[in-house]
């Protein structure tokens, strides 16, 4: 399956657009099963999606919200995926608590913190959010991770180089089980992942991003910049 590129020159109607693909995909399942799971990353790269989704026309007290990524910090931490989200998208009467599962990031025992979390997951996520990051990896995800050794768990404890160092992160199986994702990248400096993930060959375990190759994208002009083709 081919993956669906948008290109953008204006960053604001990039968000828009991508907000308006995950809110098409939660009407969907919505609609089709009576409610919705999403998976949000972490990074501040999701602000200005999660502040266009505050103004989605949405039923948001029937969608549940899961985190692929998440930092070894307390929910309050600068560095938490649930704290960014709760700061820009929780902060809804019509989200209930119960409808945000959050990784316990603070705990001194995140292999069990995981393995309880992996408890809590749907049997396939109806959309995800994600950037890739410069070498292509996702999240927690890096080059080589361990987690691509995982046949059985859904979600596992990594260390990897950079503060915070403790992470939780869904292995591959979750990403690859989603119905949908949505692909951010936007800036020159994504230009060559953009182009080795759309265009190349290169395994997921080399190149994490490339679980994602055929999924929407949604690019600005910098980012596509390496592409030979941005047809859809």
């Amino acid at each position: 399956m081919g993956a669906e590129i948008r290109v953008f020159h204006d960053l604001d109607e990039l968000h828009r657009a991508a907000a308006q693909h995950i809110a098409r995909a939660l009407h969907r399942a919505i609609r089709d099963r009576g409610w919705a799971f999403l998976a949000l990353p972490a990074g501040p790269f999701a602000r200005p999606v999660y502040e266009e989704l505050c103004s989605a026309s949405l039923d948001w007290s029937k969608v549940e919200f899961f985190f692929h990524e998440e930092r070894g910090v307390p929910p309050g931490h600068p560095a938490s995926a649930f704290a960014e989200a709760d700061l820009r998208l929780f902060d809804n009467p019509r989200i209930g608590t119960h409808q945000v599962h959050r990784v316990e990031g603070e705990s001194n025992d995140l292999d069990e913190a995981a393995a309880r979390y992996a408890e809590e997951l749907p049997e396939a996520f109806d959309t995800m959010l994600f950037e890739p990051g410069d070498d292509g990896h996702l999240g927690a995800l890096l080059p080589g991770s361990p987690a691509f050794d995982e046949d059985e768990r859904l979600v596992v404890p990594l260390r990897v180089p950079t503060k915070p160092v403790r992470r939780v992160t869904f292995t591959p199986r979750p990403i690859l089980d989603a119905r949908e994702a949505v692909v951010l990248a936007h800036g020159a400096h994504k230009a060559e992942v953009v182009a080795r993930v759309l265009e190349g060959d290169e395994e997921p375990r080399a190149l994490p991003a490339a679980l994602l190759r055929g999924r929407a994208w949604f690019l600005d002009a910098a980012a596509a910049s390496r592409l030979r083709s941005t047809s859809t």
